[in-house]
């Protein structure tokens, strides 16, 4: 059945595209009570309004809230607090120790960017370094997450890779990473940067940008967790990648692979990533291989390719090792109270794995 809109229907998304004002004089001149109405809704729509097709009551002088789910962070929105930041230049990052970058006890408000740069001799010094980030007076940290892992960073000593959320840029003995990740807190956030190498220090350069005072819902994005690691993993085992049970509401941000066979093939990549939540037991999501949950194909066969939601970082054919990441940021995973997502290391069915395959994964993820 086709739908006609009424003319009715036709002004109101006219006028809520175009603008009271630019409606008014394509129609004619306004009488009084038009002119009035024109004035308090000249305006174009906020980014929420936009969303949610809500906007707020005439001379209300009231905010409009985000729907629960919606991305919660943009310069089209209103409300967007006091903008502050926190640098450290030329810091000493003393083996083993530790430094603070932001130590904030006001909130509510939300770090919108981290960037660091880091030198030193030792590799575990510019890649196993972490981020140690405590929020809202929380005794461990939520985030805690090695610099190559939160970046979705490749063990290369020159590289570059950058897309809209995060990105690096390996050089010798220097690295920097940045990410455009929303990190919401309460009442405090404190970050601090922890040196992975036990025996050789580094020089650090690092800022946080933040907002203090953000008037916004975050739903279910109200506090990012992490959750990384690095093992090996037999030929079809199935690891999980993360699994969480009896949280707040939540959802996936984001996952990181970084696989390395132990024999050259790419048959690993015959396995399947499987995602199930709130206690399902099938799938609410599977793959029909590694690569292809990646947005790619054939094992990778473009190579490197960075794009805004997903890309491969990294890519030798001559061992068949790769990296890999995708964003959820356009295509949610949520869930209510638990959430599984696991990798199978090839399967016996399509393509031989005669090997265990060294996986380092990181992911991503926000609850409410």
């Amino acid at each position: 059945m086709h739908f006609q809109p009424s003319r009715r229907s036709f002004v109101r998304i006219l006028q809520w595209a175009l603008g009271s004002s630019v409606l008014v004089a394509a129609c004619g001149p306004a009488t009084p009570s038009s002119k009035s109405a024109s004035a308090a809704d000249s305006r174009r729509p906020t980014a929420v309004e936009a969303t949610t097709g809500v906007a707020p009551a005439a001379n209300s002088g009231a905010s409009v809230s985000a729907p629960e789910d919606a991305y919660p962070f943009g310069a089209g929105l209103r409300g967007l607090g006091k903008r502050s930041s926190a640098k450290l230049e030329y810091a000493n990052l003393p083996a083993g120790g530790t430094v603070t970058l932001l130590d904030q006890t006001t909130g509510p408000g939300v770090v919108s960017h981290l960037w660091l740069a880091i030198n030193s001799s030792d590799a575990l010094a510019r890649e196993r370094t972490e981020y140690q980030i405590y929020v809202d007076g929380e005794p461990t940290p939520s985030v805690k997450s090695t610099l190559v892992g939160f970046h979705a960073a490749d063990h290369l000593p020159n590289s570059n890779f950058a897309t809209r959320f995060i990105g690096y840029s390996h050089k010798e003995n220097s690295n920097s990473y940045y990410a455009y990740l929303p990190i919401p807190f309460t009442s405090a956030i404190k970050i601090e940067i922890v040196n992975g190498s036990a025996r050789t220090g580094a020089t650090v350069f690092a800022i946080a940008d933040y907002h203090i005072g953000v008037p916004r819902r975050w739903g279910r994005m109200q506090k990012l967790h992490t959750f990384e690691q690095s093992l090996p993993v037999t030929p079809y085992a199935w690891l999980d990648l993360m699994k969480v049970a009896d949280q707040p509401k939540g959802l996936l941000w984001g996952v990181y692979l970084g696989l390395h066979p132990g024999n050259a093939s790419f048959g690993y990549l015959e396995g399947n990533i499987q995602m199930f939540a709130d206690g399902a037991t099938t799938p609410i999501y599977e793959s029909s291989g590694t690569e292809d949950y990646f947005n790619n194909a054939w094992y990778f066969q473009t190579g490197v390719i960075f794009a805004e939601h997903s890309g491969c970082t990294f890519y030798d054919p001559s061992s068949c090792a790769i990296g890999a990441y995708r964003f959820h940021v356009d295509d949610p995973i949520p869930f209510d109270s638990t959430l599984r997502v696991r990798w199978q290391n090839g399967t016996s069915d399509q393509a031989a794995v005669t090997s265990p395959t060294d996986v380092r994964s990181h992911v991503w993820y926000y609850t409410d």
